[in-house]
């Protein structure tokens, strides 16, 4: 019966790691990592096995890369010699024994009576598979029974190409006086190191979290301002490990026009998403309502300058909310609130008549879910526009009479309904769409 040795130096070395259930190749420092070198006659003389010891990591030919968090594992090179029988076929120039040359972290202590999870992510994977294979493991090793391995191979994983891969061990497996093991081995024939770049490697790291955070709110408000937004209090996230993250964004404020605001959560290792957030600016709504010959702007919350149509001039001292005009003379108003302006459309006073139809016309229900409904009583052939807060029009209708009704298509918010009568008479009517 073959009998393969592993050497076991728990007594000798210090490890420096903390009693943990989860490893990876970054949880030892890279003096807590070991090598153990069996070899094996040429599988073309038999395959025998021959000797076992321990070796250098370096000698084994694997890498711990403390600033990268890799082990980068190679065929071995190091018992390479072609002037020498024992290890190089002088015909062929190929090695002349089989390698089982393992690179390992160990304790007798760390990892018993608790479940242990070895992971990693192989992130390279370009060793030749026709002259080598590589194994990952996690080992149980018997002192008392000739340190045979007391989990009889079971958790020796064969590695066939890159990706993430986790071992779970039980507790109850792991008893006590078990010296237990993780690592990796390279199996095949001892190479010629002029062959390194041809015969590859295998890079393994740290399983990558690639979770984006998750916003803490599932969507944002939206925020209107009739003239500009100065800030905005930043949303917050939180990432796959937990921490709270604060949303940045690359907007300019104030935001004085309207726009998507996008805000970035980002967490320690780079995973982001963004979320949207909309600021709708909808500028100084400049209606009114008439009555007789008397102008009133609807809005009292903001300062006024009435101007004659005519010419755009401003009619001096005419800054108050209502404005009485001239029969036949057509007029408009300025609103103002701090840095932002709005100016009506202009109104021409009818003579002789009522200008108001505000009292004649009904508009409902208000708010709406999205029908409106037109009552106009007595008036005949009137004329509809539906404007939004930008004062676009939405829609228009002539020769109106009656009862009209209409489907408000448009997302929630203020809705303009503007009514004119063949005599030139109007209405103004403000509508909210929930």
């Amino acid at each position: 019966m073959k009998k393969l040795f592993t050497l076991i130096t728990v007594a000798a070395t210090a490890i420096t790691m903390q009693a943990q259930n989860v490893v990876d190749v970054t949880s030892a420092s890279p003096g807590d990592w070991k090598g153990y070198m069996n070899v094996f006659d040429n599988p073309n003389a038999g395959g025998a096995f021959l000797w076992g010891s321990a070796w250098g990591v370096a000698d084994i030919k694997s890498e711990i890369d403390s600033i990268n968090g890799t082990v980068v594992l190679y065929p071995n090179f190091n018992n390479y010699d072609s002037t020498n029988a024992y290890w190089t076929d002088t015909v062929t120039f190929e090695g002349n024994k089989r390698c089982e040359a393992s690179t390992y972290v160990e304790s007798d202590s760390l990892f018993n009576n608790q479940d242990l999870t070895f992971e990693g992510n192989i992130s390279s994977f370009t060793i030749d598979t026709s002259k080598y294979e590589v194994n990952l493991f996690v080992k149980a090793l018997d002192p008392n029974n000739g340190w045979s391995d007391a989990l009889g191979g079971a958790y020796i994983q064969p590695v066939t190409g890159t990706g993430e891969f986790s071992i779970m061990v039980a507790g109850s497996s792991l008893d006590t006086g078990l010296v237990v093991q993780y690592g990796f081995n390279v199996i095949g024939l001892n190479a010629d190191p002029a062959l390194e770049s041809q015969l590859g490697n295998v890079v393994v790291g740290i399983v990558v979290d690639s979770t984006a955070p998750v916003p803490v709110e599932a969507s944002l408000m939206a925020v209107s301002d009739p003239c500009s937004v100065d800030t905005l209090m930043a949303p917050m996230a939180v990432s796959n490990a937990g921490d709270t993250i604060m949303g940045t964004t690359m907007s300019t404020f104030p935001i004085t026009a309207t726009e998507v605001v996008t805000w970035t959560y980002t967490d320690s290792i780079g995973n982001s998403f963004e979320q949207n957030q909309s600021v709708e600016i909808t500028g100084l709504v400049s209606t009114f309502t008439i009555s007789e010959l008397t102008i009133t702007a609807d809005d009292s919350t903001v300062s006024y300058q009435w101007i004659d149509c005519s010419d755009n001039s401003p009619i001096s001292g005419e800054t108050n909310q209502s404005f009485t005009g001239t029969a036949g003379n057509s007029y408009a108003v300025i609103v103002s609130s701090g840095n932002c302006s709005d100016t009506s459309s202009c109104v021409t006073l009818a003579a002789g008549i009522a200008n108001n139809l505000n009292d004649q016309i009904s508009v409902y229900p208000n708010p709406t879910n999205g029908m409106v409904n037109i009552d106009f009583g007595q008036i005949n052939n009137a004329s509809v526009e539906v404007f939004n807060a930008f004062g676009q029009v939405i829609m228009s209708r002539d020769e109106v009479s009656t009862n009209f009704q209409f489907e408000l298509n448009e997302r929630a918010g203020i809705y303009f309904v503007k009514v004119r009568a063949t005599d030139g008479r109007v209405g103004n009517f403000k509508v909210v769409k929930q």
